[in-house]
């Protein structure tokens, strides 16, 4: 798993330590927050071209896989599943960690990094709609190009090649908000993210550039450090506080993760408009199960 690799990584440039020594501190840039919200702009007129794929009803649940075009013509595979007997539920995007996919939501296993799949059983029990799509490089969008295993951008230190992947899976996430938007029987005016680890970060972007979705579930968002010789990174979680407003953002994070310092998580926090809820876990990346009541009570409470 990528956490024993990033622990490799660690010890080879001294430690833990130097991994979040860059954390704490916000990263700050020439460049105002309307100038990176551009960037994750879309033409209304750009081509979805969705496919339905499958539609089908079972144990209680209304699933429809489908695809739709990204900015760059990628097709993105994804799935949306809504609770029989809920008349227009609100939807709640779902988005997976590093080295994983969309099917982590529906992971049946009790192993490592299964919990999300926990989350999206409360969340449909509770009432909600879901949508999950696979990342960039990820499930069934990692090409003959790319790695074959995602997490040689954490084990290898390619921090900036993976901001990039972030920040345009992030676009990706609009696109399939705009897809949703022509589905029938869920209510897009009430839309949610929740993203673990890695979709935690694309979640976190996507909600500060995309005024439709109106709360958002953080967790275990990782901190990375700075490139050498850089002084501020683009997809800096502090650039984009601004971004959310008075909107509900709920952030879970682990005491013993190494991806991150409680200075970071609580700094960012209190740079919000609105601050967020953030709750601490006795964990460490992998969360416990129990956190899905976390985000059935944060969700309940914010659409």
């Amino acid at each position: 798993m990528f956490i024993s690799n990033l622990v490799q990584f660690a010890r080879r440039v001294g430690g833990a330590a130097v991994i979040v020594a860059s954390m704490s501190v916000p990263a700050t840039a020439d460049v105002t927050f309307d100038t990176l919200r551009s960037f994750y702009a879309t033409e209304a007129h750009l081509p979805l071209d969705i496919e339905i794929k499958r539609d089908i009803v079972a144990k209680s649940v209304r699933r429809i896989e489908f695809t739709y075009a990204t900015f760059d013509n990628q097709i993105v595979p994804a799935r949306l599943e809504i609770p029989t007997g809920v008349s227009n539920p609100p939807v709640i995007v779902l988005l997976h960690g590093i080295t994983q996919s969309r099917e982590q939501w529906w992971r049946e296993d009790h192993g490592p990094y299964s919990f999300p799949s926990r989350h999206r059983v409360a969340l449909l029990a509770a009432g909600y709609a879901v949508a999950a799509i696979d990342a960039r490089v990820h499930g069934e969008r990692i090409s003959g190009t790319d790695f074959k295993d995602p997490s040689v951008y954490l084990s290898k230190a390619y921090f900036d090649a993976g901001r990039k992947i972030i920040a345009e899976t992030a676009i990706d996430v609009r696109r399939a908000i705009d897809a949703l938007e022509t589905i029938e029987g869920i209510d897009t005016s009430r839309i949610g993210v929740a993203g673990f680890s890695l979709g935690a970060w694309v979640g976190y972007l996507a909600m500060a550039v995309d005024p439709r979705i109106d709360a958002g579930m953080i967790m275990a968002m990782p901190f990375l450090p700075l490139s050498d010789g850089q002084q501020a990174s683009f997809t800096s979680q502090f650039v984009y506080a601004q971004g959310m407003g008075d909107r509900k953002l709920g952030i879970i994070a682990a005491t013993e993760d190494r991806l991150y310092t409680r200075e970071a998580v609580e700094g960012l926090a209190d740079t919000m408009p609105h601050r967020p809820q953030v709750t601490w876990v006795e964990s460490d990346h992998d969360l416990p199960d129990s956190t899905s009541e976390i985000s059935v009570t944060f969700f309940k409470g914010a659409l």
